[in-house]
């Protein structure tokens, strides 16, 4: 017969000395982020520095044309002009340049000069006879000639010599004696000049007395 009392499973019994087994429980395995750089932060600072180096270069190139607009790599020496249909050397020979067909102006004072202005002849030997100087200060060979205000007797003076032609930068001695006789003279000679381009006659104004 069976008694009353219930059953007792036989269950394994673990001593107090020995360890428990820890239960194997599923990891959960986090994925981290990679420590070092992706390829799209890469590829973001190439870019970057390829932009960086383009903007660079173009501002380089902005500040040569603007030095050289500005002259700062012309030589030292002239330059060739060029014409603006093309260089000096395939111009049609035989042709004047613009700067060969303008004519030179003309210089702001006369060529020809003479000194003294003015002269008094008297009738004693230092002063019956003078000397003027007639000069060339143009840039070109002229012809004078001098013109009096009468003729012999008339003008009270002789001139010699009376006409030549001078150099560019020479002078001459031009000679004048008193030829009054019964009343003293004045007036003005006048040397003219040409080509045209020399400018107005030197005028010399003169007073002579009367030598019986």
């Amino acid at each position: 017969m069976h008694g009353d009392e219930p059953t007792i499973p036989n269950l394994r019994m673990y001593g107090a000395d020995e360890p428990a087994e820890a239960p194997n429980w599923p990891l959960v395995r986090r994925h981290l982020p990679p420590s070092g750089p992706t390829n799209h932060d890469l590829r973001t600072a190439m870019l970057g520095a390829s932009l960086g180096a383009n903007a660079v270069l173009l501002i380089g190139l902005v500040g040569v044309l603007l030095l050289a607009r500005a002259g700062f790599f012309s030589p030292g020496g002239p330059s060739m002009q060029f014409s603006p249909t093309g260089s000096a050397s395939n111009q049609t020979p035989g042709t004047q340049s613009p700067s060969q067909g303008t004519p030179t102006p003309r210089t702001a004072t006369d060529w020809l000069q003479v000194t003294p202005t003015t002269v008094s002849l008297g009738c004693d030997n230092g002063q019956q006879t003078q000397f003027v100087v007639l000069a060339n200060q143009g840039p070109e060979q002229v012809q004078w000639q001098a013109d009096l205000p009468g003729s012999g007797d008339q003008a009270g003076v002789s001139v010699s010599p009376d006409h030549g032609q001078l150099r560019s930068g020479a002078s001459i001695a031009v000679r004048l004696q008193n030829r009054s006789h019964d009343n003293g003279q004045q007036g003005t000679i006048r040397f003219e000049v040409s080509p045209e381009d020399a400018g107005s006659p030197a005028s010399l104004n003169y007073t002579t007395e009367a030598c019986n």
